[in-house]
Parts: C-alpha cells; sequence; structure tokens
C-alpha cells in the first residue's frame, strides 16, 4: 500500500492560523467499545424507541383516530362478555343503522334503568315498532339470564363491536390516576422541551479560521485515535459481514492518498468549490470507517467561514499527510 509523501512546497497564507504541530511519533491508538455496554445501549435505544411508537399509536388511536375515522372506543369495566371481551379490553366500536340490527350483534348503548351506564352486551331479541322505533334485549356472553329491561334505541345508528384490544384499557385507566396524569400532563412536555433546548444549545457554532487554530490548539493528536475500532465494529454491522468492511476500509485508504493530494496540492485548473467537494468526501468516508484524526481535522475546516481559502490554515497540509499514513498503517493491521 502507497503511503503519501507529497509536501506543498508553499501555500499562500492571508490572516495564518496556524494547526498544532504533529506530535512525533504517531501514536496508531485503538479503542474498543466494551460488548456488554453496547448491547446495553441498543436495548435501551430500542426500548426507548419502541415506547415512542407505542405512545404515538396510543394517542392516536385514543384521541385521532375516533375524530376522522368514524369509530368509538370505550374500556369493558366488568367479565360479563368473558371470553370473548375480558375486563380491561378496549372496545372499538362502529355505527351501525338502527334498522341494521340484528339477533347475535354486540352492541354498546345506554341502559333505560337505574344509572343509564353504557353497557356492552349481546343482542338477543329485536323488536320493531310500527312506528319505526327499535327495542332490543341484550344479554352478557358470562351470564346466566337475558337483562331484566327492554333498551329502545334512540336516534339513527347503533353502535355494535368491530374490534377489541386486550388490556389496553388498563393502560388507560392508569393514565387517569392523579399522579401519572400529572406526569403525563406536565413532566412529557417539560421533557420535549429540555430535549430541545439542549439539542439547541449543543448546536456547534460557526467557527472562524481562529477559532479553528484554537480547537486545533486544544485538541492534540494524542488524545483522538487513528483508527477506532468500535466504527469497524458498527460499519460491519452495518453492512452484515466484517469482510466487507474490511475491503471497504482497504478501498477508502487506497484511494486516501490521491483524496490527500487534491486538497494540500490541488492542480492549477482546480476550483475552490473542488477541494471543498473533496474535503466533504473525505470527512464523510473518514467517520464511517473510524479515521478519528482525519475526520476531526476536515470538520474544523468545514465548520469554519471559509472552507475554500486554505491559505488560512497552513498547518493543514502536514497534518492531513502525517495523519493519512497514520491511518494508512493501521488500517493493514485490523484482521
Amino acid at each position: 500500500m502507497s503511503i503519501i509523501s507529497q509536501h506543498p512546497a508553499s501555500v499562500r497564507a492571508t490572516a495564518p492560523q496556524e494547526f498544532a504541530p504533529v506530535a512525533e511519533p504517531i501514536t496508531v491508538s485503538f479503542r474498543r467499545q466494551d460488548p456488554r455496554t453496547t448491547f446495553l445501549r441498543r436495548v435501551l435505544n430500542l426500548a426507548a424507541t419502541l415506547l415512542m411508537i407505542t405512545a404515538i399509536a396510543v394517542f392516536v388511536f385514543l384521541a385521532i383516530g375516533p375524530r376522522f375515522l368514524g369509530y368509538q372506543t370505550s374500556t369493558m369495566l366488568t367479565g360479563s362478555m368473558a371470553p370473548e371481551i375480558m375486563p380491561g379490553d378496549v372496545i372499538v366500536t362502529t355505527a351501525l343503522p338502527v334498522s341494521e340490527v340484528q339477533v347475535g350483534d354486540v352492541i354498546t348503548y345506554q341502559i333505560p334503568v337505574d344509572d343509564r351506564r353504557v353497557e356492552t352486551h349481546r343482542v338477543v331479541e329485536v323488536n320493531r315498532t310500527a312506528d319505526g322505533e327499535t327495542a332490543v334485549r341484550t344479554k352478557g356472553d358470562a351470564n346466566a339470564a337475558a337483562d331484566p329491561w327492554v333498551a329502545v334505541l334512540q336516534g339513527e345508528h347503533a353502535y355494535t363491536t368491530t374490534a377489541v384490544v386486550p388490556q389496553l384499557g388498563h393502560l388507560i385507566r392508569a393514565l387517569r390516576t392523579p399522579l401519572v396524569n400529572t406526569v403525563v400532563v406536565y413532566g412529557f412536555p417539560s421533557l420535549l422541551v429540555i430535549g430541545a433546548l439542549t439539542m439547541i444549545w449543543r448546536k456547534p457554532h460557526t467557527n472562524t479560521p481562529g477559532d479553528t487554530a484554537q480547537a486545533q490548539e486544544n485538541s492534540t493528536v494524542m488524545d483522538v485515535p487513528v483508527l477506532d475500532l468500535a466504527a469497524v465494529d458498527n460499519l460491519a454491522d452495518e453492512l452484515d459481514s466484517r469482510q466487507a468492511a474490511l475491503n471497504f476500509i482497504n478501498e477508502f485508504a487506497v484511494l486516501l492518498e490521491g483524496r490527500v493530494a487534491a486538497i494540500v496540492n490541488p492542480p492549477a485548473s482546480s476550483e475552490c468549490v473542488d477541494v471543498t467537494i473533496t474535503l466533504l468526501s473525505l470527512n464523510v468516508g473518514a467517520s464511517m470507517v473510524g479515521a478519528r484524526q482525519l475526520e476531526r481535522t476536515t470538520a474544523l475546516v468545514l465548520e469554519s467561514d471559509s472552507p475554500r481559502q486554505l491559505g488560512n490554515y497552513p498547518g493543514l497540509a502536514p497534518r492531513l499527510v502525517a495523519e493519512a499514513e497514520a491511518f494508512q498503517l493501521a488500517a493493514g493491521t485490523i484482521r
């Protein structure tokens, strides 16, 4: 594998800002994450994602769906319809013309006696009067006898059971308790606001050439690995093959000489935008293969106000060359 050896004779500078000198010799640093920590992080991320998806789905199902899709939901409180509908199940009902209600339908209606509660039972008898009213007798599947009343269905539609969501009602009842309701109403929005503010505060500002030089001075070669093996493992997972990941890294290393040469010693006919595109390509590739020093150096230039004016970075050329050589050596050691 070839090692980069070209250095530009000179790089014209305007308001020169120096990068920190390259430490000699450059130490190849390998940083592998604890597999248990990685596995735990993935499990927690997956659990958080599933929880968020579930919460959104429940919200859409209970709050948005009934408004736009025309169904209603209610929670079964007793075991009168067991085993088809158990206590804590959520019943999904849809509108059915009263004239079409028949024996065997499971309907949700308001009983005509006592507290006039809403009940969900099966129709066992239907009587239609001459003036068009529909009266029904109902019975719970688990009850020994029919309900002791005759209910006249009001309006043009009755609501029949279309689907049953097992045990969802228990979650709904828990959410309605004062403590949980307070957390849901005030806690979750607060966490969202805090998360949004954190993302804003952590957003990197646009660097000037002076900022770039200062950042470089505060970060030595030794605290950033030449090759991060955790990135190699992640790339192998993405490609479903460690050999494919190694081939990708080897190809990156082979092309590295030409990319760096195009940045530090561009052809006379090259436009500034071409150099910027090459820097961006090198930064993305370095991030994928775990070339952390190359990733850091190219990012510092790209985040500045004038990434195309390489004259502002007289220390860039030797740093890129040295970091590329170090990565090529490191890449040849992994298996």
